[in-house]
């Protein structure tokens, strides 16, 4: 395993400062003529190119760890941006795909809505004479209740009033027609009747005070024999 690269800083010469700035000048000439001496020197010598260091391939190949962590960031970056493309598509064609399925089941829903108000229309068709025919019986029925009630009461009307009523105007009719048979015998023979004045013979019944006590004792006797009659039956 290659180790990590180092780079070693160049040594940059410090210059000496002296300590005394009148002696620079001095020193520069000596200097000078010394690297003149040097280049005669080299100039006269066979020419000689410097040594090429030598550096390994690997080494050269080597990449540094900033590089390394670049690139692997890339890498996943690309690859996270292949994955979060695949996910979007596939996320818009399960998105298509449900809205066809709502527009193809709103479809099929308005439909059975449909056959199912025509189903109940025809329905309410077959069953709206049975509905009038079962209207009919009821009110009909009610009738006939109605009928019995009316009926009940005139029955008792009759039973009641009407025999009563009857009842009444038989003993008045039976006691006028016995005033006028009275005043016929009366007018005919001119005899007196017993019980009766000469004014009640002749006169009219209701007309005096005499003939409203005989139609009173008249009606007291039959009310009597309607007494007895009942107890007997009982």
């Amino acid at each position: 395993m290659l180790k990590k690269s180092v780079r070693v800083p160049e040594v940059v010469p410090q210059k000496s400062h002296s300590k005394r700035p009148g002696s620079e000048e001095g020193l520069q000439a000596p200097r000078k003529i010394k690297a003149d001496e040097i280049l005669a020197v080299v100039s006269k010598g066979p020419r000689v190119s410097p040594p090429k260091s030598y550096i390994p391939e690997d080494v050269l190949n080597h990449q540094c760890i900033g590089r390394r962590q670049t690139e692997e960031l890339l890498e996943q970056h690309s690859d996270f941006k292949l994955e979060i493309i695949k996910t979007l598509n596939d996320w818009n064609n399960e998105f298509v795909k449900v809205e066809y399925l709502q527009g193809e089941y709103k479809k099929k829903y308005d439909s059975k809505v449909k056959e199912m108000k025509v189903v109940k229309d025809q329905l309410e068709a077959q069953q709206l004479p049975s509905i009038v025919i079962e209207e009919f019986k009821k009110s009909y029925a009610f009738k006939i209740i109605i009928e019995d009630h009316i009926q009940e009461a005139r029955n008792h009307i009759y039973d009641v009033e009407v025999k009563a009523l009857e009842a009444e105007c038989t003993e008045d009719g039976f006691i006028r027609g016995f005033m006028k048979g009275v005043r016929a015998v009366h007018c005919k023979t001119g005899a007196e009747i017993e019980g009766l004045t000469p004014s009640q013979a002749s006169g009219d019944t209701f007309s005096d005070s005499g003939g409203e006590e005989l139609e009173s004792e008249l009606q007291q006797a039959f009310a009597l024999e309607e007494d007895e009659g009942d107890i007997e039956i009982l």
